[in-house]
């Protein structure tokens, strides 16, 4: 069986989102173009990638899958490092959306630690 690889913490994340160490790219969680906030999130858990063989649909130059142990992807984490997270399936889509659309990271980081004090409190 392979090892499950875990997200680091909410405030890793959002310190590494912050920090202007990743150019910031849309669609994949990460290509030669950059990161999604989500691939940010993968990239600082360490979790093992490998180039993503790219089809018409996605042909974003240098699309890495990362492999969480239990389920490759390159364009979206696995659901039980959202519920690991304290997010929501559709906190996980708007964060998609807005990253995608071109939001600052540093205000992805602000939506993150919003989500997860909202759904602490529910």
């Amino acid at each position: 069986m392979s090892k499950l690889y875990h997200p680091v913490s909410v405030e890793e994340w959002t310190k590494a989102l912050r920090s202007g160490e990743y150019k910031q790219s849309r669609s994949v969680l990460h290509c030669d173009a950059g990161f999604c906030c989500l691939g940010v999130l993968a990239h600082i858990s360490k979790v093992p990638r490998k180039p993503y063989q790219p089809t018409a649909r996605h042909s974003y130059p240098g699309t890495q899958e990362y492999n969480f142990g239990d389920i490759k992807l390159y364009g979206i984490i696995p659901d039980r490092w959202s519920v690991e997270l304290g997010l929501t399936a559709s906190d996980i889509s708007n964060l998609i959306r807005k990253n995608d659309a071109g939001v600052p990271f540093n205000e992805i980081a602000d939506m993150i630690e919003d989500m997860v004090k909202k759904n602490q409190e529910q």
